[in-house]
């Protein structure tokens, strides 16, 4: 019972950083393509890695603050690895709602961190921060 209720303390605190990570991450597409002009490809890969890079060090501080087994650079370098499938998911969704269905890509965007948020806690807290 106890750790059904910590793995549903944990859920909660990785969506609330992840809800977090969701504004960086919007932000940043959004000023490096309509302030900057930059393609959207580039655009989405650097406001999905400065989103990746916020998005760990508040659940490493935070949400696995008690899983200390390896070394910060360890568990960054895991964590990425991790979440690879989600960055690739987020990524491809953004390019095919915006560039061939037409969708605004901020919406795209959303629609793409929606669907690899999922896979992100599962395969993150299974691995990166495994106990």
């Amino acid at each position: 019972m106890i750790n059904l209720f910590k793995e549903k303390k944990e859920i909660a605190k990785f969506l609330i950083v992840g809800f977090s990570g969701v504004f960086v991450n919007m932000f940043f597409l959004w000023i490096f393509r309509d302030i900057f002009h930059l393609s959207l490809g580039i655009s989405g890969v650097i406001a999905i890695e400065i989103s990746v890079i916020s998005n760990f060090l508040l659940n490493n501080a935070w949400t696995f603050w008690d899983r200390k087994q390896h070394a910060t650079h360890i568990k960054f370098l895991r964590y990425h690895l991790s979440i690879f499938i989600g960055i690739a998911m987020n990524y491809s969704i953004l390019l095919f709602l915006s560039q061939i269905i037409g969708i605004h890509y901020l919406i795209s965007n959303l629609i793409g961190i929606g669907c690899a948020t999922i896979i992100n806690y599962t395969l993150s807290s299974r691995w990166a921060w495994k106990n």
